[in-house]
């Protein structure tokens, strides 16, 4: 059972998609006041002390994912090493610093493609 409106769940999905309250309350044409109120009792009724709390809930709550700190410590490490792996295996431009002597130069590796008719470089 879900201990919250429809109206509540609404502006909680704004806050998570990084809406101020402003902007959830110009979008739903209503009063700042009252998006703060329905925000406050959405956080009284989920136990949540901050926002961000209240954004964990929804998280919780909408991908059935449980955030104890293990699984998060685990679930961020495995996100990391993908990451990491992702930028290894894929051939982008990035900078990469080297040292000369004393001090650092950064080089950037750029690919060369042909070029078109306003005779700047596509990549092929």
């Amino acid at each position: 059972m879900n201990p919250l409106t429809p109206v509540e769940i609404q502006t909680i999905e704004y806050i998570v998609l990084g809406w101020t309250e402003k902007e959830i309350a110009a979008k739903r044409k209503r009063s700042l006041h009252t998006i703060r109120r329905q925000v406050r009792s959405a956080m009284a009724k989920t136990g949540s002390c901050k926002q961000t709390d209240l954004v964990r809930w929804w998280f919780v709550k909408e991908t059935g994912i449980d955030l104890n700190p293990l699984k998060r410590r685990l679930m961020a490490g495995f996100a990391l090493l993908m990451l990491v792996f992702a930028e290894l295996c894929t051939d982008n431009d990035y900078l990469r610093a080297r040292k000369t002597g004393k001090r650092t130069v950064k080089t950037m590796r750029v690919r060369r493609g042909k070029r078109n008719e306003d005779n700047n470089y596509y990549l092929t």
